[in-house]
């Protein structure tokens, strides 16, 4: 992103990628891609299993049932998971466009606005994601490495629910495009907002008087 002189807020447009521009979790959607077929995947996915996972998390306040599905990277190397992002994005999330966010996008890029993609989601996805789409800024939970680039399961950094960490004092907010909740606090100070919305969030989205633009199944 363009350095800005002091005192000079930077204009962005923030798009979300997980059920905004894209149909999918990616975080999870990759990991099912890349481990399919993984006993301790199919485990995971048991009703039985998932959702005591979910509710504990939230309990403690975490997204414990998110950590314990990216344990399942743990082990292998960077150039494997960075082949699997790309084959992921060519064969699966390629399919899973949100066509209307899409045009949004490149109208926006058309009108030469600095354009940002944010997500919560695992950064050698969204690095991905944001190459193909020809967007040079990206800001993606840290999937973390040891000094070998073996996957140690973890992460650093991590955006969920965190997004107005990025832009505070730095950025003004041309405009936000996004499906969640949790983006509340960057659509609130965003000029222009464009909120996708499944049909059981959108009387969440009207409560907080804020217009759904599009409503996606």
């Amino acid at each position: 992103m363009r350095r800005c002189n002091k005192n000079e807020l930077l204009e962005v447009s923030v798009f979300d990628v997980c059920g905004t521009l894209y149909r999918s979790n990616t975080t999870f959607d990759f990991i099912r891609y890349f481990r399919k077929g993984s006993l301790s995947l199919t485990f995971l996915d048991v009703k039985i299993v998932k959702i005591p996972l979910l509710l504990i998390g939230k309990v403690l306040g975490i997204d414990l049932y998110r950590l314990i599905f990216i344990r399942l990277l743990k082990g292998f190397s960077r150039l494997e998971l960075d082949n699997a992002a790309e084959s992921f994005y060519d064969n699966f999330l390629s399919g899973k466009k949100i066509n209307e966010v899409h045009f949004l996008l490149e109208d926006e890029k058309l009108s030469g606005k600095e354009i940002a993609l944010c997500s919560a989601s695992l950064d050698l996805i969204i690095s991905v994601i944001s190459r193909n789409l020809e967007v040079d800024n990206f800001y993606a939970t840290n999937l973390l490495f040891n000094d070998q680039d073996i996957c140690k399961g973890s992460i650093s950094n991590d955006l969920l629910g965190r997004k107005d960490t990025i832009f505070s004092d730095t950025h003004e907010l041309d405009l936000v495009a996004t499906d969640n909740k949790s983006d509340k606090n960057i659509i609130m100070n965003a000029k222009r907002k464009y909120i996708v919305s499944t049909t059981k969030d959108v009387s969440f989205w009207l409560k907080n008087k804020l217009k759904v633009d599009l409503v996606v199944k």
